[in-house]
């Protein structure tokens, strides 16, 4: 026994030991630290997705049930479906039910998760129903006209779960005035839904009853033991359990949605790492043991050189960047080619990601800015009162001068409110800036003369909205005064620019023209984007939404017409047409 103590076989196994025992403990101790943080992280990504989710599906519910609303109190065509005394003709009641039909549609396309959206005249017995539920059209009216009977509040939004032919609804009912309307979700639909808006296709999303008293729905087939246990927290009830799908392990996350009635359930795979822990711990020390009693002086000097120092320099400078410093760099002299050469390409990828994200960031402030002052200038307030105390004005006996006035501000609010694309086309924007004229020369008559003309072939082409408008509003505002008459000209053709076929707008007026300061501080705008003092936010506006919408594939010129005195402004703008088809938008050309 004392021979084999002294012997170099006993020193090898007892270095072996003293060495691989301490390793393969430290070992066991970073992987239980590596699967808690990993774990950590998993349950704050979870819950981040989870959230965001349930925000998406709350925000597209609070959303319809607005839209729903606004369209009852605003459309008159819900007011005459409404009527009990017979007023409106039958035919006239068919056509309105068709209208409200097309409109229903439109909102089924802008709100995915809604299945069906219905309208309910009790007084007049019509019921506007359109979608597909996945149910019979006489179980879920039974199912609406059952909710209707079981809601006493006279007013607002309830929200109601059924179940139709085995499958669980979530039902919307509003009462306002004299109808009934809301939406439908067929909830095994719904989690679909959310897995394509999240792109998260490993992914499960289900929902029970916010009392959890039903059995999860699912369109999960074997959806195998799931032990959920309900925790108070911030107020809210949410829910973390480990459970399986079809023999796989999963962690579920749950939410309230407050309000609706529903709870979110998220199913997330858990890793392997983490399902699998004692065994794959015991193999990896049974690996350092054999590694370490083949060559434990070699193996430790050659991984502590090559791998070791450098993958601690690289999990070191990861965490720095995870927590929070993302202008950090890995050392990109790592002792090896690849590791040296994953240091580097991270490097630039980071690089790329800061680049991109700053950019990103600053592109969608400006966007928010401009469509922010855009929706701002839409109405203005001191153009409403003008026009009414016009109307106000009216003698009894100028009754065809008051409707004309009428028709054309009914013409002026329905182009502003309802516009609400990027593009409409030129011809229903020159309508428009004609119709604003109209309404101009009537509350200033004789005081100027005004043309807008455009080239049949150009009426489909696309343009923003409002552009045209606001600049001959400034011609009005800057240039009108009292006992000097002066003419207004929008004139729009087809030209051929740098070999591009491009539509430009011309704007001009005989006027006391721009002057050289505002001039100035045009240019300066228009090549800083900084805001002038005294350069007016219709201008700069006008000339941010371009530059957003076109980039360098339009230019706008403002100068002083030498003849008149007055200002001509300049647009060139791409040819963009709507496709017929896909509704698309398309260029025709490219900016030279």
């Amino acid at each position: 026994m004392n021979k084999f103590r002294e012997s170099i076989a006993f020193r090898i196994i007892a270095v072996v030991i003293l060495l691989v025992l301490p390793l393969n403990i430290l070992t066991v101790v970073f992987l239980h630290r590596v699967i808690a943080d990993s774990d950590e992280r998993m349950n704050m990504e979870s819950r981040s997705s989870l959230s965001v989710s349930s925000s998406y599906l709350k925000g597209q519910l609070k959303s319809v049930t607005r839209r729903l609303l606004y369209e009852n109190v605003i459309n008159n065509n819900f007011s005459e479906l409404a009527d009990k005394d017979g007023k409106v003709p039958l035919n006239t009641k068919g056509e309105i039910v068709q209208t409200i039909g097309k409109l229903f549609d439109q909102i089924l396309d802008e709100y995915e998760v809604i299945d069906l959206v219905y309208c309910r005249f009790p007084d007049s017995d019509i019921f506007i129903t359109k979608g597909s539920p996945g149910a019979s059209r006489e179980e879920y009216k039974k199912a609406i006209e059952d909710t209707t009977t079981d809601v006493s509040s006279k007013y607002g939004t309830v929200w109601k779960i059924i179940e139709m032919e085995n499958t669980p609804y979530l039902i919307s009912l509003t009462r306002w005035k004299d109808r009934e309307f809301g939406c439908m979700l067929n909830l095994r639909k719904t989690g679909d839904h959310i897995v394509n808006y999240g792109g998260a296709e490993d992914k499960y999303f289900f929902f029970t009853d916010s009392e959890m008293n039903m059995t999860p729905v699912s369109n999960i087939e074997a959806l195998n033991s799931i032990f959920i246990s309900v925790d108070e927290k911030d107020g809210h009830d949410e829910l973390t359990r480990d459970g399986s799908i079809n023999g796989e392990k999963y962690r579920f996350y749950g939410e309230n949605l407050e309000g609706y009635g529903i709870m979110m359930i998220q199913a997330v795979p858990r890793s392997g790492i983490i399902a699998g822990l004692s065994k794959e711990s015991i193999i990896l020390i049974f690996i350092a043991i054999v590694l370490t009693a083949m060559a434990i002086p070699i193996m430790l000097l050659m991984l502590r050189r090559l791998l070791f120092v450098p993958v601690s320099k690289i999990n070191l400078g990861m965490r720095r960047i995870e927590n929070g410093e993302i202008d950090y760099r890995l050392d990109e002299k790592m002792g090896s080619a690849e590791l040296s050469g994953i240091s580097h390409s991270f490097n630039e990828m980071m690089d790329e990601l800061e680049n991109l994200k700053i950019d990103v960031y600053e592109k969608e402030l400006e966007r928010k800015d401009i469509t922010t002052r855009y929706l701002a200038k839409q109405i203005q307030p001191h153009f409403i009162l003008n026009a009414l105390n016009i109307l106000y004005s009216y003698e009894p006996e100028e009754y065809e001068l008051s409707r004309k006035m009428i028709l054309s501000i009914s013409k002026y609010f329905r182009y502003v409110v309802y516009v609400k694309n990027r593009f409409v086309t030129l011809s229903q924007e020159m309508d428009f800036v004609k119709n604003y004229l109209d309404i101009q020369h009537i509350r200033y008559p004789d005081q100027f003369f005004s043309i807008v003309e455009y080239e049949e072939e150009l009426a489909d082409y696309l343009m923003p909205p409002l552009i045209v408008q606001s600049l001959t509003e400034n011609a009005i505002k800057h240039s009108l005064k009292i006992g000097n008459r002066i003419n207004i000209f929008v004139i729009t053709d087809h030209i051929t620019d740098c070999g591009t076929d491009k539509i430009r707008i011309r704007i001009y007026d005989t006027g006391e023209g721009i002057t050289d300061e505002i001039l100035e501080e045009i240019r300066i705008f228009q090549r800083t984007g900084e805001p002038q003092e005294h350069l007016g936010v219709g201008i700069q506006n006008t000339i941010e939404r371009l530059k957003v919408l076109y980039s360098d594939m339009t230019t706008i010129k403002f100068e002083r017409d030498n003849a008149s005195g007055g200002t001509n402004i300049d647009i060139l703008l791409p040819m963009i047409k709507e496709n017929s088809g896909s509704g698309d938008y398309a260029h025709e050309t490219a900016s030279c």
